[in-house]
Parts: structure tokens; C-alpha cells; sequence
């Protein structure tokens, strides 16, 4: 059985003959000499068991034979010109826009990116970071990465794991730094709370400097509990919170770079 691709390789050969009006053309073409050019036509005719050129001292011309093979051959290498640039078009390529906060971005996603890259190169990454929920189709986003529990919705998920949260501080007289804003859990707040902020991030890193305690993601701080600098000032008080991935669409539709996307933080992008 002779391989594909030496077949399609013969064929190609047959056609620059024709198109060349010789051996010599055709080598020349092909990058071989004119004797391999003819013995491989030879050998293609003894297999197919039909002469596809008359030749002579100053010219080569198919035969009927000759003919037919060539002119159904140029109608398979054009499909197959075809099926490559089809499949190229479907080639994963373009930017996706992720909305997602600054700490799952920092700590998650951030420390993929070179991963990611190195897979799908021709796929680009736009992070909108920010701790607040828009709605992804008025902000031209194609999915977003979310916390706490998820509102009955139109909106797909998939699931990325629990986080566990975790009171955590240098010292249990420190003030608690709390969200601004409204979530599911109340052990987020405290009355009054002596500083608050929209973003998640920034009490991350006040936790981490020692000036405060605070709910933050035991992933974000799990380098100084290891080491003893800061701990959970009240075992008590940790909670979980689910992380999911939300997108408008059947996963049928979502244009293949999205998938692709979605698929890619669902297997490596989970927070435990």
C-alpha cells in the first residue's frame, strides 16, 4: 500500500509535468532532477498499469489516460486546497474578554496565561477586573468568573470549586477591613466596620501587610500561614464560597475560541 501522502505527491508530480510541457520543468518546479521526475512517473505507470505520457526526444504529452488521471486529479488537490483553508478559518483564533476580580486574576488565572499561550497561541486574553456583576452582554464580555452563590439566571455555568474563606490577620486587636458591598454572607460585615473597600484585592494585600484582619481566600494567604506570620483568628468563623464560570449560550453555539477558553480554566483554573 502505497502512503497517502506519496500518492498525493505523485499526482502533484503528474501535474507539473503537464503544466511544465516536460521532465526538466517539472523537476525544476519540484526541486528534483529530471531523472527522478521520470522514474517516478515510470513507476506510477507500471502500478497503474496505463502509460500517462508520450514521450520523445523533444516533447512529453499525456495520453488519453493521461488526461483522465490529471484532470480528476486537479479536482482532488483542489478539495483538499479547500479543506485546508476551511479548517484554517475554524482554527481557534481572537480575543476573549473575561470580567473576573483582581484575585482571582492575580492568583488564578495570571500565573496560566504563559500555559495557555503555549497552547493556543492565536487566542488573546482581555481581563476586566473588577469585584462588581454587569451584565456580560451590555459590556461585550464573553464570560465572567463569579463567587458566592449565582442568581437564578439565563446565564451557563461551570463550576470551578469551593474557596474557603478565613478571618485571617497578625493579630486578633487589628481593625477589620469588610466589602463595601452587599454579599450573600453576612460574616462579610461588621458594625461598623473601620474600613471598607470594593475590592477584594485591597484587602488581600492590607491582610498580608499586617495592618488588618479580614475574610480573604485561604489561596491568597497560604504562603504566610505556612510560615506562621498570619493565622485564622477564628477557626469559627470560615466559610466557603463557590466559583463558577457564567456565559450566555449553549455551549453549542460559543464561537470555539470561548469554549476553548472555558474548558481550559475548568480543568486548571479551579480554586479548590
Amino acid at each position: 500500500m502505497i502512503a497517502l501522502n506519496n500518492r498525493l505527491a505523485e499526482l502533484e508530480l503528474v501535474i507539473a509535468v503537464i503544466d511544465g510541457g516536460s521532465f526538466s520543468e517539472a523537476a525544476r518546479s519540484s526541486g528534483r532532477t529530471a531523472s527522478a521526475v521520470s522514474k517516478a512517473i515510470a513507476r506510477l505507470e507500471q502500478r497503474l498499469g496505463v502509460i500517462l505520457f508520450h514521450r520523445s526526444t523533444r516533447q512529453v504529452t499525456p495520453t488519453e489516460a493521461g488526461e483522465t488521471f490529471v484532470e480528476r486529479g486537479r479536482t482532488i488537490v483542489a478539495e483538499l486546497s479547500a479543506l485546508e483553508r476551511d479548517m484554517a478559518k475554524d482554527r481557534p483564533e481572537g480575543l476573549v474578554r473575561i470580567a473576573t476580580s483582581a484575585v482571582y486574576a492575580s492568583f488564578i488565572l495570571v500565573p496560566l496565561l504563559n500555559r495557555f499561550h503555549a497552547e493556543y497561541p492565536a487566542i488573546g486574553i482581555e481581563l476586566c477586573l473588577s469585584d462588581r456583576v454587569s451584565p456580560l452582554a451590555e459590556a461585550g464580555i464573553d464570560l465572567a468568573i463569579r463567587a458566592g452563590p449565582l442568581p437564578d439566571s439565563s446565564l451557563f455555568t461551570r463550576s470551578l470549586g469551593k474557596v474557603e474563606l478565613i478571618n485571617a490577620g497578625s493579630d486578633a486587636a487589628l481593625p477589620f477591613f469588610g466589602l463595601s458591598y452587599a454579599r450573600a454572607d453576612t460574616k462579610w460585615h461588621r458594625q461598623p466596620p473601620p474600613f471598607l473597600a470594593d475590592d477584594g484585592a485591597t484587602i488581600i494585600a492590607a491582610v498580608r501587610a499586617g495592618s488588618v484582619q479580614g475574610f480573604v481566600p485561604r489561596f491568597a494567604i497560604a504562603d504566610m500561614l505556612d510560615s506562621g506570620y498570619l493565622s485564622a483568628l477564628d477557626p469559627t468563623q470560615t466559610f466557603t464560597e463557590p466559583f463558577h464560570i457564567v456565559y450566555t449560550g449553549r455551549a453549542a453555539n460559543l464561537p470555539r475560541r470561548v469554549e476553548i477558553v472555558i474548558d481550559f480554566l475548568a480543568q486548571h483554573g479551579r480554586v479548590g
